[in-house]
């Protein structure tokens, strides 16, 4: 499941999983033209992942994150412009119960990464964590779905003065995509539902639009005889 950002000077990092003889992380550095430049390094701490990694462009360099298999532990790895990592990984969650779904955005002032967790074996809820421009966490572990809500396969963009949220959110027997609005803490502060939708563990993602006027979200859905692809753009009004 390779994973791929747009980094400040143009190029594109991307990090996959080789699977032989075990589980270990690689990274290559693409050019404008989509070419490989170099080679591929070896990312020593990242082994077997559950679900997907995150990777963000964060000043020159990128932050991944992944949960591994074993342990289901949130983990961060700083790179380089090459794909490179620098330093040692850090292991970031506070529970151990991460399910696998996470997502990352940056600005000029830090970042942040929301996840989806499992509490007491039954209940889904995001969580979130922020870093410094550096890529290292800072405060709190928090959470981002109070009850009765609960949340699962959340996705972040950031936006002028905090990020935006998108996660699939259930209530009781009503389930829906919702949106939530987040300061530079990671804090949130108005939410409001998209779309009713029936499954509630199918992916979901959301992008920014190039003008960052606008942000589009898009998730698949249980149908009565299939699973649809569905599509909305959602405006973000930052006053």
């Amino acid at each position: 499941a390779p994973v791929l950002a747009l980094g400040a000077d143009g190029n594109v990092v991307v990090v996959w999983t080789a699977r032989g003889p075990s589980a270990h992380g690689k990274s290559a550095l693409l050019g404008a033209d989509g070419k490989v430049v170099g080679v591929s390094h070896d990312l020593p701490s990242v082994g077997a992942i559950l679900g997907r990694a995150a990777l963000s462009p964060m000043g020159t360099g990128y932050l991944l994150a992944w949960v591994d298999v074993a342990m289901r532990r949130v983990h961060t790895q700083v790179l380089d412009a090459s794909g490179v990592p620098v330093g040692v990984s850090s292991q970031i969650d506070a529970e151990g119960n991460a399910r696998g779904n996470l997502d990352l955005a940056f600005t000029d002032q830090g970042g942040a990464l929301v996840f989806d967790v499992l509490v007491d074996g039954v209940r889904p809820e995001v969580r979130l964590r922020t870093f410094s421009v550096q890529g290292v966490a800072n405060g709190n572990e928090h959470q981002l779905t109070p009850y009765p809500d609960t949340g699962t396969r959340p996705s972040l963009v950031a936006v002028r003065g905090g990020y935006v949220l998108a996660y699939r959110s259930a209530q009781a027997s009503a389930r829906k995509v919702r949106v939530a609005l987040l300061d530079a803490r990671g804090v949130s502060f108005r939410a409001a539902d998209v779309a009713p939708v029936t499954g509630f563990d199918l992916p979901l993602v959301m992008r920014m639009s190039p003008d960052g006027e606008a942000v589009f979200l898009s998730w698949l859905d249980q149908l009565p005889d299939s699973i649809g692809h569905q599509l909305q753009r959602t405006w973000i009004h930052c006053d």
